[in-house]
């Protein structure tokens, strides 16, 4: 009786394991020819450091061409903290 519980027991892991194992090997894409996700942030270097840089976020108006040269200006938003946004 004991066998028979511990087969069947052992039966189930194996099936789970194995359905597990085949839907992680699917990799989760959308339809064919849609666009990809656009990253949230731009990596690059700011005064010699790579940073991921994107619009709203804290910047230092000493490194304005850098900022520039990736297409965001450094300017102070309406509480007077410098954050980054499109050089539009």
């Amino acid at each position: 009786m004991k066998t028979l519980i511990l087969r069947r027991t052992g039966l189930a892991l194996a099936v789970a394991a194995t359905a597990l194992s085949v839907n992680a090997a699917i990799p989760a894409t959308g339809p064919v020819g849609a666009p990809a996700a656009e990253a949230a942030c731009k990596k690059t270097t700011i005064g010699g450091k790579r940073k991921c840089i994107g619009r709203g976020q804290f910047c230092a108006i000493r490194h304005q061409s850098d900022y520039r040269r990736n297409g965001f200006r450094c300017a102070p938003d309406s509480k007077g903290r410098n954050r980054l946004r499109s050089a539009r």
